[in-house]
């Protein structure tokens, strides 16, 4: 899987869409910081949503994805949302 870089969002902004490629034919992904407006986890691509920080501080979350291809897994690559 080719890992998708990482992105830096202000609070209110749109994040940019993810996109996963490789020799997966399927990935899924989870979120460990869910307050930043994304599902704690899900599958497929990950679509453009609007960044959530109501504090001060940066906000950084680890989004892992794991790729799939005929009933195996792929080595899971990590990406991070601040």
């Amino acid at each position: 899987m080719t890992a998708p870089g990482n992105q830096v969002v202000c609070n209110g902004a749109s994040t940019a869409v993810v996109s996963f490629s490789g020799t997966g034919t399927s990935y899924t992904w989870v979120n460990d910081t869910t307050s930043i407006g994304l599902a704690a986890s899900g599958s497929g691509d990950i679509a453009a949503f609007a960044a959530v920080n109501t504090g001060v501080a940066p906000v950084i979350a680890t989004i892992t994805v794991t790729p799939h291809a005929i009933g195996c897994d792929g080595v899971a690559q990590s990406l991070r949302s601040r």
